[in-house]
């Protein structure tokens, strides 16, 4: 269940064995991501929950990755990859289970977070271990390039199979794949990854890293609450705990005389300038709001909106797994670089499109999109994990992943809420100009953004159903705004994130050039 491996002559056999085992496992555990949106709605209807209930099951992908980022980072190095990676795959199959069993919500809430905590973890020390396995540009640039094409690889077939199941056989037999899914990832690690040896280090205090986690999910999850409900009560609650398990982590990094919590890398080789790129990176998502706008602006059916995506998803498995040949070919900085020009350029393309545009120029430029974005983020990815000290690639796959949660939960409050503006801004306007009530505008976008139907839309505005049509149309105008504003805005953010790595990787060429040469000439005078 992975791409094959392009350019394997890059590597030596083992590490193509380890490439294949960590990029397979990396694939077989999307599948729970992939199809849990298939399955949501029958298990919640099924076990009963309650609306508090329903939050947290959507809410524990998130939080389960968050808590165990840097935590993982650690024992990874410490206790070695191949043992943290088995268990990983064994905690995601036990956790699958718990959810294809649960005869109630509390079961299977434990059930998500437990295998969401195995993937996370898994995907933090799998990037780690390549990392510090294959040290050759070209070898990287080859593995990067493979394991990043696993999670399009895994999207690409993945919910095809898990509606078809739903439909034939219920949403506890989708379960039964993931389980299936962690047992193979953990058999072809096992067979294909070498053991790690008798010996591991110690892994110390683990308060440091789970607090560090902590402070993470409770930032991503102030954002997304900031976002969805303004500044509530809630938003404050958060915010408060963030801001106490940050002061808590801060007073056991100066009291604990060697904390486990490894800050070394921030130091190091512009990383957090990097992480900062990668941030930036994310917050478009033409991926999203296309789905949105075949549905709105289209009037596609969700079918026909997965089979017109079908071709970006195989779009983003190629541009992942061609990058490679892309950063051996111009280095990581060029390729990096016109890759995000590429992406910057689709959206703003996207923001060109009218409510005529063929459907075919829609599925194009989501496509180009989807082959860029997958490839710049192989670049970025090299770029940061070049960056750690020998020894310390567990802390820096660790704030990568950090930066990924981050970036993407800034990116879904801000772009959501530009969006919004711009959609209800164009529904008060257009509803001026029909003598319908405008009041309703900004509730009406947000629920576009949700996914709420004309008619609940009609509800609002409390008209008749006969004039449910008009309505949508104001709403195909209205969406069609929001998303040039996306395009618009998305496309600024993702250029300046090209001009930005283009000039903070320059500079560090230069300074290793510079070392490098005082190198040789130190080498010369000894002579």
């Amino acid at each position: 269940m992975s791409p094959a491996l392009p350019r394997s002559s890059m590597l030596t056999g083992p590490q193509v064995r380890l490439v294949l085992a960590m990029t397979a496992a990396a694939a077989l555990v999307q599948t729970l991501g992939a199809s849990f949106n298939y399955i949501l709605d029958d298990m919640l209807r099924a076990l009963g929950s309650s609306a508090s209930q329903s939050d947290i099951s959507r809410q524990m992908p998130t939080v389960g990755a968050l808590l165990v980022t840097f935590v993982a980072g650690t024992v990874g190095q410490r206790l070695g990859s191949r043992r943290v990676i088995l268990t990983c795959c064994g905690l995601y199959a036990l956790g699958s289970a718990f959810v294809a069993v649960a005869p109630s919500m509390p079961l299977a809430t434990t059930g998500l977070l437990l295998a969401n905590i195995g993937k996370a973890a898994l995907l933090v020390v799998a990037l780690a271990s390549l990392s510090a396995s294959v040290r050759t540009s070209d070898g990287r640039a080859t593995a990067f390039a493979s394991f990043s094409a696993a999670i399009p690889f895994a999207y690409l077939f993945v919910p095809l199979l898990a509606a078809i199941i739903v439909e034939s056989a219920g949403w506890r037999w989708v379960c039964v794949v993931w389980i299936a899914a962690g047992l193979l990832a953990l058999v072809m690690v096992w067979l294909l990854v070498p053991p790690d040896g008798s010996s591991s280090e110690p892994t110390g205090e683990m308060l440091t890293p789970a607090l560090a986690g902590l402070v993470l999910a409770l930032a991503v999850e102030s954002i997304t609450q900031l976002s969805q409900g303004g500044p509530s009560a809630v938003f404050v609650l958060l915010l408060a705990a963030c801001a106490g398990a940050a002061v808590a982590l801060i007073l056991a990094m100066r009291r604990i005389p060697d904390p486990t919590l490894d800050l070394g890398p921030l130091r190091h080789g512009n990383l957090v300038l990097l992480l900062a790129v990668l941030v930036l990176t994310l917050f478009a998502n033409l991926f999203f709001y296309m789905t949105m706008a075949l549905q709105y602006v289209y009037r596609l059916a969700p079918v026909d909106v997965a089979l017109a995506m079908a071709p970006a998803q195989l779009s983003a498995v190629l541009g992942a797994t061609f990058s490679g040949r892309l950063v051996r070919r111009w280095g990581i900085t060029t390729a990096g670089s016109v890759l995000m020009a590429v992406v910057a350029a689709t959206l703003f393309c996207s923001a060109a499109l009218r409510l005529d545009s063929p459907l075919w120029l829609a599925v194009l430029i989501v496509s180009v999109y989807a082959a860029a974005a997958a490839g710049g983020g192989v670049a970025v990815t090299n770029a940061v994990m070049d960056t750690a000290p020998a020894g310390k690639d567990g802390a820096a796959s660790a704030f990568r992943g950090a930066a990924a949660g981050l970036g993407t939960a800034i990116g879904v409050a801000g772009m959501t809420s530009i969006v919004i503006l711009a959609s209800s801004a164009s529904l008060h306007n257009q509803s001026v100009r029909a003598g319908i009530d405008p009041s309703q505008s900004t509730q009406i976008a947000h629920d576009m953004a949700q996914g709420a139907t004309s008619e609940d839309a009609s509800s609002l505005y409390a008209v008749p159903v006969a004039e449910v049509t008009e309505i949508d149309d104001l709403r195909r105008r209205a969406y069609l705004e929001g998303f040039k504003a996306h395009g618009l805005v998305g496309g600024a953010v993702t250029l300046a994130a090209g001009v930005m790595f283009f000039v903070v990787r320059r500079r560090q060429e230069r300074r290793s050039q510079d070392v490098d040469r005082i190198r040789d000439d130190k080498g010369a005078q000894g002579q």
